[in-house]
């Protein structure tokens, strides 16, 4: 069963990492060494299915790899694992062994070869957090008892943790900008000084739809205005600076650009049909729709159900 992405930061991490490029460079950057050398990780493979359930789903959301193990005929599923709460929560590792338990039961259930499962947990919060292990939560008890604790590793990526040298250093530009622009979103000082070199690192990447990804983003999430956009880019690229007028075109009625001055949070100037269809048909959410139209939900539902019947 598929469940839905709704919240922007999530489903901005999914699209990046739906990207097999950016998958690799960011599974070869930050696997801890030992395990990033026996995976053969530029060869991995998507898996169409998860393993969230109605409960974890108010957790996680998930993208499933395949990926082999080097020197042998076996292979492995890693799970990236993008924690939906932006707030550091205690309990996370119980969890995460829920979500190992019901992969492995699911495997079993449709009669799949059971592949072991390494569990891998992005949090792009604002604090520093220290993940606690189940057996951390049992360290009064003998420890004879230990055997029966559940014990299981996770790889754990914290976007808080990692420093802006760090990130600007990495090859990949979509990770690298993606990172930059997840960091920063909250930081106006920081993303208006990032913001051009974030754009920049995006223009060998202009024939997918990250661009657009990139500036719907930045006006859900940060006080960034569509102006802001504007100014900025007159300094980048003549390709990468073309694709984001046809983008920033698309996204408001006609290209006109009446009430967007003060950003996302007072709303896009209405749009007409055929660029609420054209979001809908590239798998934006209604949410996101509504707020890049400046249309209540309810007239966005009321037009994809008329044009798209659903």
């Amino acid at each position: 069963m598929k469940y839905e992405v709704n919240n922007p930061h999530d489903k901005f991490v999914k699209e990046m990492l739906s990207e097999k490029s950016v998958a690799i460079a960011f599974l070869e950057e930050y696997l801890p060494e030992n395990l990033s050398k026996i995976l053969d990780i530029p060869n991995l493979s998507y898996v169409p299915t998860n393993y969230i359930t109605p409960e974890l789903g108010e957790s996680f959301s998930d993208i499933v790899l395949k990926i082999g193990v080097r020197d042998s005929a076996e292979s492995c599923y890693v799970s990236l694992l993008l924690e939906h709460k932006s707030y550091i929560d205690p309990l996370v590792s119980f969890q995460i062994l829920g979500y190992i338990a019901n992969a492995y039961l699911t495997q079993i259930k449709n009669k799949e070869p059971v592949y072991p499962i390494i569990p891998v947990l992005y949090y792009h919060g604002g604090e520093q957090w220290v993940l606690r292990t189940i057996a951390d939560f049992f360290g009064a008890y003998p420890a004879d008892m230990s055997v029966y604790f559940p014990k299981f590793e996770s790889v754990f990526i914290s976007l808080f943790d990692l420093g802006e040298n760090e990130i600007q250093n990495l090859q990949n530009g979509m990770l690298r900008s993606a990172l930059l622009l997840q960091r920063y979103h909250k930081d106006r000082k920081q993303l208006a000084k990032n913001f051009e070199r974030i754009l920049t690192s995006i223009n060998p990447y202009l024939s997918n739809n990250f661009i657009t990804t990139i500036i719907i983003y930045t006006l859900q999430t940060s006080d960034f205005t569509a102006a802001e956009i504007v100014e900025t880019i007159k300094n980048i690229p003549s390709s990468t600076k073309n694709k984001i007028m046809s983008t920033y075109d698309m996204l408001i009625e006609k290209g006109e650009k009446r009430g967007i001055e003060k950003g996302i949070e007072k709303g896009i100037e209405k749009t007409n049909t055929e660029v609420v269809l054209r979001c809908y048909d590239n798998q934006y959410d209604l949410k996101t729709i509504a707020l890049i139209a400046g249309l209540e939900e309810k007239e966005v539902k009321k037009i994809v159900k008329t044009h798209r019947g659903v």
